[in-house]
């Protein structure tokens, strides 16, 4: 068995069978299955997870203003060595070998495809895009990393977690790999497909303040107001 912890966010009735049912293809053999479950799902689907090997429900949301929490706190709960973020309207469909990765390596990303089967906001009808991941080296590139499916190593995240503003859901991937790039750890873009995101409906907030720049200057505001942060980090990571 992978020493592996998957968290799923579990709210969309209409995709979330499929969506587990691909994760489980591909990584059977998991630790643990961490689901955040959502108080809309019909008790058909809801009886689904509960069923399934090695799972374990949390209280959910069906609120993208509280999506951000609930994804947090999945991640605090998982007890794996790595941990695999899926998304319940995509589909996995490629998980790395997780042998002889560098102790330094805190998150592994690769390719996506995305698909609007119908107008989805700014998409088009049918549209369809392969989105190639490529090197991050620096904190302002983390948005550069697409798609849904990541891989997050747990002593990484406890080095993260205290910096993380769980009030809001926007960019919770990406600011979780600036703080990575910060303090140090390495970023591995593996170049195959890892999974298909379905763009079912468009929700992101416009304006100014949600700008991917923007967020980066505040956080590096916050960085500069801490010079101590690294050496909060677990097992050592300035010696390596």
């Amino acid at each position: 068995m992978q020493d592996l912890s998957i968290i799923l966010m579990a709210s969309q009735k209409d995709t979330l069978i499929e969506a587990l049912t691909y994760i489980l293809a591909v990584v059977p053999d998991y630790r643990e299955l961490i689901v955040g479950l959502a108080p809309n799902l019909p008790a058909r689907t809801r009886r689904y997870i509960e069923s399934r090997p090695r799972v374990k429900i949390l209280p959910g949301t069906d609120n993208i203003d509280e999506a951000g929490e609930v994804r947090f706190r999945l991640l605090d709960e998982c007890q794996g060595e790595w941990i695999l973020n899926c998304d319940d309207d995509d589909l996995l469909v490629y998980v790395p070998s997780l042998d002889n990765i560098a102790k330094d390596v805190g998150y592994i990303f690769g390719d996506t495809v995305f698909l609007a089967a119908k107008t989805a906001g700014p998409f088009q009808a049918g549209h369809c895009q392969l989105m190639q991941g490529k090197p991050i080296r620096r904190p302002e590139d983390a948005g550069n990393a697409a798609g849904s499916a990541w891989l997050l190593r747990r002593e990484a995240w406890e080095c993260v977690s205290p910096l993380i503003d769980r009030s809001i859901w926007w960019f919770s991937d990406f600011r979780i790999l600036f703080w990575l790039l910060k303090l140090g750890w390495k970023v591995e873009h593996i170049p195959r497909l890892m999974g298909i995101v379905r763009i079912l409906k468009w929700n992101y907030p416009g304006g100014d303040e949600w700008m991917w720049s923007n967020f980066v200057k505040r956080m590096e505001a916050q960085y500069e107001a801490q010079p101590g942060l690294r050496q909060g980090c677990p097992s050592g990571l300035d010696q390596r």
